[in-house]
């Protein structure tokens, strides 16, 4: 027996809103990531598995963005 994968509801984009996405995924990327892979670092001690955590995380943010909360400052602990 399959299971189905429920259906994403359709929501048209805003013209420009792809681009205004990307440079807030860039942006997040560029100010968290380094902070991030140390930390996964300390946590594992291998900088190639921290690699793939990282890229994972970024990008589940990427897909899901509804998932990160609008106040920047709660990313940082």
């Amino acid at each position: 027996m399959s299971e189905q994968q429920p259906e994403e509801t359709f929501r048209p984009a805003r013209p420009g809103a792809k681009q205004r996405r990307a440079d807030s995924l860039r942006e997040m990327h560029d100010q968290y990531a380094m902070v991030l892979w140390r930390y996964v670092v300390s946590l594992t001690n291998r900088p190639a598995d921290a690699d793939d955590i990282v890229q994972e995380t970024l990008l589940r943010a990427w897909r899901k963005p509804d998932l990160l909360e609008d106040d920047v400052g709660s990313m940082r602990g």
